[in-house]
């Protein structure tokens, strides 16, 4: 579990959080729409997973089903007669909307460009090599570790030469990392009323490649909604009643993440044990590169980027 220091309340506003609740709530068709931002994985000569069916692969089930989302979010709002108020509207933006390969930057680079509330990476799994086809199930959710955020903290502290600032950006990204384990926990809990409990795999923050949720700008997990390689769970996958309960589920769990984070400021304190207080004061610029450099990928010797001088 992530245990950041600094309170999430001050990045609220910067976030999208509470200070624009009520006007999105109304449903007022002239206040811009709340911005979903949903990546289907892989896709061109990525095929990603195969079904037991010959011909679908990861890359047409995770399409599909971002489609359907989007339908879901756009098409038929959830109103909600008994709160007197109306659904907040939502606009999907879908960071690859055909059959062609997207680079994983790119779909990150979606996510920010749009100005997403929140970005879903949609993918189907597979056993690993040496176990066998069919053999695990279910669904899990993933979020950036605490080292990869520490670590994008750290390069948005080096991208401004002022300090100040420098606190302030390496702040927000510490508190979307926050906002992303809410949304994870989100998704899971819908999708457990979805599928059941028995198909709950959990929230984690590591095993999978999670350089998709890098940069986005934005509280991203990514969804591994089943295992296309099982005999049953993957012919669920692979045809759209199937898809069905996943589809609404994420959608529902897209509402709720947006309700409780936009109405109901006391929400990630309760998930998250945080620590109130300021932002602590940046580590020298030496030191945030010297980190930087510790952790830069061996095998492609990624240096860090130049420090700028503070001003």
């Amino acid at each position: 579990m992530l245990r950041w220091g600094p309170s999430v309340a001050l990045a609220f506003a910067a976030l999208g959080g509470p200070a624009r609740a009520g006007a999105e709530e109304a449903g007022d068709p002239a206040i811009p729409a709340i911005v979903v931002a949903l990546d289907p994985g892989h896709g061109g000569t990525n095929l990603g997973a195969a079904a037991p069916l010959g011909g679908v692969y990861e890359k047409n089930v995770t399409l599909a089903l971002a489609e359907r989302v989007r339908a879901l979010l756009e098409d038929a709002p959830d109103d909600r007669p008994d709160s007197g108020a109306a659904a907040p509207r939502f606009r999907v933006v879908l960071c690859r909307s055909a059959d062609r390969l997207v680079t994983i930057r790119a779909r990150a680079r979606c996510a920010k460009q749009s100005g997403a509330q929140l970005f879903l990476s949609l993918h189907t799994n597979a056993v690993p090599a040496g176990v066998t086809p069919g053999a695990q199930h279910g669904f899990e959710v993933f979020v950036l570790g605490p080292r990869e955020l520490e670590d994008d903290a750290a390069l948005a502290a080096l991208r401004t030469p002022d300090d100040v600032e420098a606190v302030w950006q390496s702040h927000v990204v510490r508190a979307t990392g926050e906002r992303a384990l809410a949304l994870a926990h989100a998704v899971d809990e819908a999708l457990t009323r979805a599928l059941g409990a028995e198909a709950r795999r959990g929230v984690k923050q590591s095993g999978a490649a999670l350089d998709v949720l890098r940069g986005a700008g934005t509280p991203a997990a990514l969804v591994e909604v089943g295992f296309l390689d099982h005999p049953e769970e993957g012919a669920r996958l692979a045809s759209a009643s199937g898809r069905e309960p996943i589809a609404q589920g994420l959608a529902s769990a897209i509402r709720a993440f947006v309700a409780a984070t936009s109405t109901e400021p006391g929400f990630l304190a309760r998930r998250l044990p945080l620590t109130p207080g300021r932002p602590a004061a940046p580590s020298s610029r030496a030191h945030l590169h010297g980190r930087l450099q510790a952790h830069a990928d061996p095998t492609t010797g990624s240096p860090p980027p130049t420090v700028p001088a503070a001003r």
